[in-house]
């Protein structure tokens, strides 16, 4: 089974919540560290990970939770699902 991944950003107080709920945990997610980008032509808004450099288009925001094909935004939502799915293993 593939974990899940999480979309964050270092500037992102939201993203910082769910990365020191994932600490105390020790929930293991492949994290993606990305910067929001907006494209001058279009005035459309994207992510670039900071890793690789590739653009992320179907972010609507961070954080951003993607785990089995679904989408989890928010740290409330991702904390919550998080909790739900590994509450046995921690």
């Amino acid at each position: 089974m593939d974990k899940p991944i999480l979309y964050s950003s270092a500037t992102c107080m939201a993203c910082l919540e769910v990365a020191d709920f994932l600490g105390k945990t020790q929930i293991e997610v492949d994290s993606r560290w990305v910067l929001p980008r907006m494209d001058v032509n279009t005035c459309e808004r994207y992510h670039v990970i900071v890793a690789s450099g590739a653009r992320v288009d179907r972010l609507a925001g961070v954080p951003t939770l993607v785990d089995e094909g679904k989408v989890i935004q928010g740290s409330t939502r991702i904390i919550a699902y998080l909790t739900n799915k590994y509450k046995p293993a921690y």
